[in-house]
């Protein structure tokens, strides 16, 4: 080996324990590490040009990309709740409420995008609880989980199965996996997981006193005062209707010269300056909102440069790509950002009011004012997700083509399911489709398309090719190879765990990317097939159920569930160790070594 080659080995090696590294200790996103990974292998002439593009021209990741604008087109003609209205029903107890939640819901999942499905169903749900007298904590979890599983039923099931299989076309050359291979071993699992969640119901909380749960779901917290020229100023709080002004809130408090009252008499008279914390729910809290005699405590921080009755309210769940994650922001920042006003915030199961500076964590539900446009505008917005607002923003000709875009969906799943077209065929009709039948507006296309998504998959696809062409996933799997004695069971075990361990530390999409090469590696080393170890990854990369943080939709429930950390420990441990059980055991049974 001549000292070029041996260079070429050693900053290959750097460049990849650096980009595990950066993804393990900061917030920078997997697309941003990747492609600063690729590109400085590019630079160093470790990949030439056709090495470095071969990824980005891929077939595999124009496939996803065609299939997010056939999500967008479902998603924004309302068909999720359109198929979700007459599903759930008044089931009388916890074991059937959650059969009914979780049947459809990876149904779903099983063809859309995780997201939008949770997104669309936890304030249908946290509706639905209080009708049937169960609390949102027994639903919640079994909700994201669900979603989870069904994603594990296809191949458009989640955005891993594709990265996965992107992978896997790139490096033996084929027309990668057909859309239900993947249901052999991932409706098993489905089925396994939702038994044994149901199962181990018990084990979800139930507290008796609900109080936390319910203000970090529903209820929040407001601060207003009565500004100069006001027109409550000299009324009694009986005459102003401030203490009995909706259902669904109160007047918790009155702030008068700093002293703080909670015993607020009828007869008082409201004075200039006075300020008031009130509790309720997002229709209490419009409501408020559209009281000329007060105004929001937040409008000394930041001011909307719009008109009230174009004003809406929006729940929305922080994600972990939210830039200012973990540190304080300037409310009057956040309102250059996303042209919204921040009015409350739940944190751990608590409603809390804050100054002009807040601190946002993963998993915040925040109470936002904004633009009625904000919905169309923010709905691709990475940075949080939308759970509700206080208006519909869909409109009755985009709502009657639910049916069409819910067929154009399923025709999709036929032709490729029954092998008429291949994968990138069959989506390229049916996002053809969603466009020429108005389903999906042009303006949302490059909105609807999770662009980090695509960069990283090509990007992956640079950075595996590299590991190949210097030997280092030759000396890895080597390394490995002969630890476990040649046995494949020992090592498709090991890919397992490798892969749900970088999952819960990582991302999903970044842990298939990150093992694929090697075990790749190994498996034509061994000389036995490839499917059972893909097959593994590709279930453990999106099977986290143990933190909220290792999946989206985990995170998505932490604040409308009122959860704690534990609660997913308790049932996401088991969950996580049936379904690798189920997975491990199955997979070389189906595709034989």
């Amino acid at each position: 080996m001549d000292i070029f080659s041996e260079w070429r080995i050693i900053l290959t090696l750097l460049i990849f324990i650096c980009t595990f590294l950066t993804l393990f200790f900061t917030r920078i996103s997997p697309a941003r590490v990747f492609l600063a990974s690729v590109v400085l292998l590019f630079i160093t002439g470790i990949l030439n040009t056709t090495e470095f593009l071969s990824g980005f021209n891929s077939s595999a990741v124009v496939t996803v990309g065609l299939l997010y604008i056939v999500v967008a087109g479902v998603e924004q003609t309302g068909g999720l709740s359109w198929l979700t209205k007459y599903v759930l029903g008044n089931p009388k107890s916890y074991f059937r409420a959650q059969l009914r939640l979780m049947l459809p819901t990876s149904f779903l999942s099983a063809f859309l995008n995780n997201t939008p499905v949770v997104a669309l169903l936890i304030p249908i749900v946290q509706k639905w609880s209080s009708r049937i007298n169960i609390k949102p904590s027994k639903l919640l979890i079994p909700l994201s989980y669900a979603s989870i599983l069904g994603g594990l039923c296809t191949l458009i099931g989640t955005s891993t199965n594709l990265v996965v299989n992107g992978l896997y076309q790139d490096r033996y050359g084929n027309s990668g996996f057909e859309i239900f291979e993947i249901a052999k071993v991932g409706i098993p699992v489905a089925i396994v997981g939702i038994i044994f969640i149901l199962l181990l119901s018990f084990l979800l909380p139930n507290r008796t006193s609900f109080k936390k749960i319910e203000k970090s779901s529903r209820v929040y917290q407001l601060e207003m005062y009565v500004p100069k020229k006001s027109s409550l100023i000299g009324k009694t709080f009986e005459e102003s209707g401030l203490t009995h002004l909706a259902e669904g809130g109160k007047l918790e408090m009155l702030i008068r010269n700093s002293e703080k009252s909670f015993e607020i008499a009828l007869d008082d008279t409201i004075k200039e300056d006075d300020h008031f914390i009130f509790s309720g729910n997002i229709g209490y809290i419009q409501i408020l909102s559209l009281n000329k005699g007060l105004r929001k405590a937040t409008t000394k921080f930041s001011t909307l440069n719009f008109p009230r009755q174009d004003r809406i309210l929006v729940e929305v769940v922080i994600s972990k790509k939210f830039p200012f994650a973990g540190k304080f922001i300037d409310r009057l920042k956040f309102r250059r950002l996303y042209n919204a006003r921040a009015l409350s915030a739940a944190q751990d199961g608590e409603s809390v009011l804050s100054g002009r500076y807040m601190m946002l964590h993963p998993g915040d539900t925040i109470l936002v004012e904004a633009h009625s446009e904000f919905l169309l505008k923010q709905k691709y917005n990475r940075d949080f997700y939308i759970l509700n607002s206080s208006e519909n923003e869909l409109s009755r000709e985009s709502i009657e083509k639910a049916p069409v875009a819910l067929g154009i969906l399923l025709g999709m799943v036929a032709l490729a399911g029954f092998g008429i077209f291949s994968m990138f065929k069959a989506a390229l009709i049916a996002a053809s489709l969603m466009i020429i039948a108005g389903c999906c507006s042009i303006p949302s296309l490059y909105k609807s398309i999770d662009w980090k998504v695509l960069v990283t998959i090509a990007s992956a696809l640079g950075l595996g090719l590299a590991l190949e062409k210097t030997g280092i996933a030759s000396l890895i799997s080597t390394g490995v190879l002969e630890f476990a004695g040649n046995n494949p069971w020992i090592i498709l075990i090991l890919v397992y765990f490798i892969t749900s361990f970088f999952t819960e530390i990582i991302t999903n999409n970044a842990a298939a990317a990150l093992t694929f090469p090697l075990v790749m590696n190994m498996v034509d080393q061994l000389g036995v097939n490839p499917i059972p170890f893909v097959m593994c990854i590709m279930v453990s990369a999106s099977a986290s159920f143990i933190t909220p943080i290792g999946y989206q939709t985990n995170l998505m429930i932490y604040g409308p569930g009122g959860y704690r950390f534990s609660d997913y420990l308790r049932i996401g441990v088991p969950l996580d160790i049936v379904v690798a059980i189920t997975t491990i055991c199955l997979a070389p049974l189906i595709w034989p070594f």
